[in-house]
């Protein structure tokens, strides 16, 4: 590199570290404006970037990652498990009185129990989420 590129190369530097003090306080006013209005429309910036490092720091442990490797893992014999579960080519019809009969079994039991924590688990969930959709939060 010549003499002159080098001097040329460090007073664009200069310049540019010259200016940077404007520019930064050019950036922290207008942050500081988006957030005055998020919060006027009442939506707090503050606590949604605590809960997206929480959420970070929690996807990104390795309990976490080991977890979901596990869970990818066993996604194909799941999907064919539902596949053949709900296969209804060989099911025999059943009436009322065949419900009441089938509900003695055990495993029908489970999974009724099951199927009724999941409606109210998702019927909550979901009054919840739409409350939030529905007022643009």
């Amino acid at each position: 590199m010549s003499s002159q590129t080098t001097d040329s190369a460090l007073a664009s530097i200069q310049q540019l570290a010259a200016s940077f003090p404007d520019l930064l306080a050019t950036l922290t006013d207008a942050l500081d404006e988006k957030c005055r209005e998020a919060d006027g429309q009442g939506i707090n910036l503050s606590g949604r970037g605590k809960a997206l490092l929480e959420l970070l720091e929690l996807a990104t442990r390795p309990a976490t990652i080991e977890a979901l490797k596990i869970l990818v893992a066993k996604l194909p014999e799941a999907a064919r498990m539902a596949s053949v579960a709900t296969d209804t080519g060989n099911a025999k019809r059943v009436g009322l009185f065949g419900l009441f009969g089938a509900m003695r079994d055990p495993a029908i039991q489970r999974a009724l129990g099951a199927a009724v924590a999941a409606a109210r688990q998702g019927g909550g969930g979901r009054e919840s989420f739409s409350s939030e959709v529905s007022r643009g939060r």
